[in-house]
């Protein structure tokens, strides 16, 4: 895959995580998430379904040009996100029972994990560095 292909996977990704992450949000914090239309739910399922794909490929694509250098910039993206944590707990302390905890964590849960597994390899082809192809020998 060529780095110009790489950077524009890895946009694209980082697009669709961000919509698909609005959803467990917004589902969360709305106080009747019933009312939403039928097709919110349809759309939610749809982009998530979407971004599961996305996210391995670029996984399976990029992990092997995964560097000393990347994992400490991954390292530190974790760092700052390591905080949504207290965040969440901030929502729970201030709002915990208007919040729709059963939509709003399993949703953010699944979609950090992903981004956590991820991340050092989507930075190698956001970078748009060029990967070895993989020989398909044994520990490849």
């Amino acid at each position: 895959m060529t780095s110009r292909r790489g950077r524009q996977l890895a946009v694209v990704t980082a697009i669709v995580f961000v919509i698909s992450s609005i959803f467990p949000v917004a589902a969360g914090l709305s106080g009747n998430p019933e009312s939403f239309p039928r097709w919110w739910g349809i759309l939610d399922v749809v982009i998530a379904f979407t971004l599961a794909p996305l996210a391995i490929v670029i996984a399976a694509r990029f992990e092997r040009g995964v560097t000393t250098d990347i994992e400490l910039a991954a390292y530190r993206v974790y760092r700052v996100l390591i905080n949504a944590i207290l965040v969440l707990l901030v929502i729970f302390l201030l709002g915990g029972d208007r919040v729709r905890w059963t939509i709003f964590l399993p949703g953010l849960a699944w979609r950090g994990w992903l981004l956590f597994y991820g991340l050092p390899a989507w930075i190698v082809a956001l970078r748009g560095e060029p990967v070895a192809p993989s020989s398909g020998g044994p520990g490849d």
